[in-house]
């Protein structure tokens, strides 16, 4: 879900996801050497959306996800990853 506060040349947003992260990792365990596990994720973000003209744009985001894996290995999976980009509308 993306959400933008108003409909400027400068537009600040919002994004949250909930969801399912498949994990599929060959790492040494005491119970088994194969992990394959289907655990609940979400996330949160926000950024910026930059009207440089009627048809292009700027695009910057930085967003957080978290996978629960407390279960199998008493931590969780935790991710920050930001991008930036140009939007062209046709």
């Amino acid at each position: 879900v993306l959400y933008r506060f108003f409909d400027h040349r400068w537009s600040p947003f919002v994004t949250a996801f909930a969801g399912v992260s498949q994990v599929d990792a060959d790492v040494p365990t005491t119970q088994r050497d194969e992990i394959d596990l289907n655990r609940a994720s979400g996330g949160l973000g926000g950024g910026l959306l930059v009207d440089v003209g009627s048809r292009v744009g700027l695009r910057v985001e930085l967003r957080g996800s978290w996978t629960n894996l407390t279960a199998e290995f008493d931590s969780e999976l935790e991710q920050v990853e930001g991008s930036a980009g140009v939007r062209v509308r046709f």
